[in-house]
């Protein structure tokens, strides 16, 4: 059963922008379909219950663009502990700045149709610092922060990925990083994705996610950044 997983928090996605997905009416195509976005969530509501979890939802601020109907919608089921809004619409997807100024009627929302809710915002926040702006200029209870990570692993400390550890340093993690994550998934496709999270900007860091990506298997890989590890210190790289 769910409750042997001992969930923290119990999440519905409706803000995934894939056409794919969207077609089935999932993840961000529920916002053209309250009535089964309503039924998952009383669904979502019974079962977060049940294992004694808060719910939640993420999702757009619309689908075209701003539709406080929908938002609307989404509060007056009374069930949610916390909303996310991604500020931008589906069909906006990243292509935009965030919309911060919809947070402010989006507070609003929630004070008058279920106040007990927490709005937590996302969109274009990259750092601890406009968090804190974030705070300072909107009543909001929380911020979630997506693509930031990748860009920066000490991002929820404050300090630089890239400034606090070495090229070396770099290498050695994504290496550790690597063989754990390839041990429990087995998917090499996947793991290459996490190449330029890892390793930032230096001086090979180019030529050396190139050859990552090209490499052919989980074996060579390990190889290659064995290679540049022990390289790492000297002048002279391939």
């Amino acid at each position: 059963s769910l409750s042997e997983f001992k969930f923290d928090w119990f999440d519905i996605n409706m803000w995934c922008p894939d056409k794919n997905v969207i077609k089935k009416s999932c993840e961000a195509g529920l916002i053209n379909n309250f009535e089964l976005a309503t039924k998952l969530i009383e669904a979502g509501y019974r079962a977060s219950n049940k294992l004694g979890v808060p719910l939640s939802v993420k999702t757009r601020v619309g689908y075209l663009g701003y539709e406080e109907e929908w938002l609307i919608n989404i509060l007056q089921t009374n069930k949610l502990a916390a909303l996310t809004v991604h500020l931008r619409s589906k069909v906006e997807m990243s292509k935009v700045e965030a919309h911060y100024e919809y947070i402010d009627k989006i507070i609003n929302l929630r004070n008058i149709y279920s106040p007990d809710t927490l709005i937590i915002i996302n969109g274009d926040i990259d750092n601890l610092t406009k968090v804190n702006q974030l705070y300072s200029s909107h009543n909001i209870d929380g911020a979630m922060l997506g693509r930031a990570i990748l860009k920066n692993l000490l991002v929820f400390s404050g300090r630089d990925y890239s400034l606090e550890y070495t090229e070396k340093e770099q290498l050695e993690l994504l290496k550790d990083f690597s063989v754990k994550y390839y041990s429990e998934y087995s998917n090499f496709d996947k793991l290459k994705r996490f190449f330029k999270v890892f390793i930032r900007e230096n001086k090979y860091s180019d030529k050396l996610k190139i050859k990552l990506y090209e490499a052919s298997d989980f074996k060579k890989k390990k190889k290659i950044l064995t290679y540049y590890i022990e390289k790492s210190d000297t002048k002279d790289n391939m």
